[in-house]
């Protein structure tokens, strides 16, 4: 994984954590990966980022185009 990276479920528990603590208020947004680094650091080939994004089970999927 690249140096500086934040992994997903450690994300997602920092999120969970400040929605506690501000009583529901907190909102996040994401974004599809673009760099190799962060495609690569998951093992995802850069061109096939789309299709990954848009599998099943995948955060967001139903947005992506």
């Amino acid at each position: 994984m690249p140096p500086g990276y934040n992994h997903p479920a450690r994300v997602a528990e920092r999120i969970a954590t400040l929605d506690l603590v501000s009583n529901g208020r907190a909102d996040f947004g994401t974004g599809e990966s673009a760099s190799r680094a962060e495609l690569e650091g998951f093992g995802i080939d850069p061109g096939e980022r789309r299709a990954v994004a848009a599998a099943p089970g995948a955060p967001g999927a139903a947005g992506v185009r």
